[in-house]
């Protein structure tokens, strides 16, 4: 059975290969989206200060709509998506937010050829 860090890794190999299927070049540097839910707004606080001090930047932050959902934080940082580089991304704010008590949720980027 695989971890939860080796699913995510999975998962981000996953869209790393549904952008080639779609033509993308993954050599182009972009901006790229990540999304995280957190049970209450300090411990998306702790996160949103922990991502920008890995040099990532806050494009937004919502509130719950619903009593399954959490308080989000969209992060974003500009690189090339492949696999190694989005691993490595992946890991490591899937690894930040764990620490703040939330759970990341993958991340998404523009089609580029």
């Amino acid at each position: 059975m695989l971890s939860d860090r080796e699913l995510q890794k999975a998962a981000s190999r996953d869209l790393c290969e549904r952008l080639a299927a779609r033509g993308d070049a993954r050599t182009i540097v972009r901006e790229i989206d990540h999304w995280a839910y957190f049970p209450t707004p300090e411990t998306r606080a702790s996160f949103v200060e922990a991502g920008i001090r890995a040099g990532f930047r806050l494009r937004g932050t919502s509130e719950p709509t619903g009593p399954w959902q959490g308080f989000g934080a969209q992060l974003y940082h500009r690189d090339v998506p492949s696999d190694e580089a989005m691993e490595q991304v992946t890991l490591l704010l899937y690894d930040l937010a764990e620490e703040s008590g939330g759970d990341y949720d993958g991340w998404e980027t523009r089609i580029l050829a």
